[in-house]
């Protein structure tokens, strides 16, 4: 593969991962010293002079599907209230999914409204910052999290880093707790690898506003996924 066919191909997946459609346009090659696009001599006049164009849509569904914070229940009365989350994946591929490098602050909604199809945030209106879900270097700290292909996998567990103030995040603890729904924003970049049956690995930088991305405690398996479609 030529280098410009390559950092085309990079991108055209990262810009698949973070939902966004791609204009893209296949054009043959007849450039003298050049392979050019059919080893053929009959086919390579009609393979050289072939453009077309297409519309290359974002992945269908959600990268994240929901967060659970599991508080340290010995810090809720002490002034640096504690917790670890957990994001629950959706890997719509064929291939290995796997998160290695993730900068992602996780905001919390203003006014959350109830439709036949769930929660969701009236004018996606999301102010309060509640903190990161992690940033750094998920590879070399916990390994990544990986999601196998075509599954849901949840990720384990790493502490958060609080950026709300300690009555902002207890609120949240409060609302989950009696079971009313808490909505979140997650806004960020994470750096994915994709490896396919051969072993081959491609790894491509993936930018995520996920909007209605529920919050539960302790239990993501009975956390609500509905999303509006």
């Amino acid at each position: 593969m030529f280098p410009f066919a390559r950092s085309v191909t990079l991108e055209l997946l990262s810009r698949f991962l973070s939902q966004v459609p791609s204009n893209v346009s296949l054009q043959g090659l007849d450039f003298p010293g050049v392979i050019v696009s059919s080893d053929s001599p009959i086919l390579q006049p009609a393979f050289a002079s072939l453009q077309a164009a297409c519309k290359f849509p974002g992945i269908p569904e959600p990268l994240l599907l929901n967060a659970t914070l599991a508080p340290d229940i010995s810090t809720l009365l002490g002034p640096a209230l504690k917790a670890n989350a957990s994001l629950r994946l959706r890997n719509v591929l064929s291939v290995t999914l796997t998160i290695e490098q993730a900068n992602l602050t996780l905001y919390l909604c203003d006014d959350e409204i109830v439709t036949p199809k769930g929660s969701v945030c009236s004018g996606n209106l999301y102010s309060e910052t509640l903190g990161f879900f992690y940033k750094g270097d998920l590879l070399a700290d916990w390994g990544g999290v990986v999601a196998p292909p075509l599954s849901d996998a949840n990720s384990p567990f790493y502490p958060v880093a609080f950026l709300a103030d300690t009555s902002a995040v207890e609120k949240v603890i409060a609302d989950a707790v009696t079971d009313r729904d808490v909505l979140a924003k997650a806004n960020g970049t994470v750096e994915v690898s994709l490896k396919g049956p051969s072993g081959i690995v491609v790894r491509v930088p993936v930018s995520l506003e996920e909007l209605d991305i529920p919050m539960c405690l302790f239990d993501s398996n009975n956390c609500d996924v509905r999303r509006v479609g």
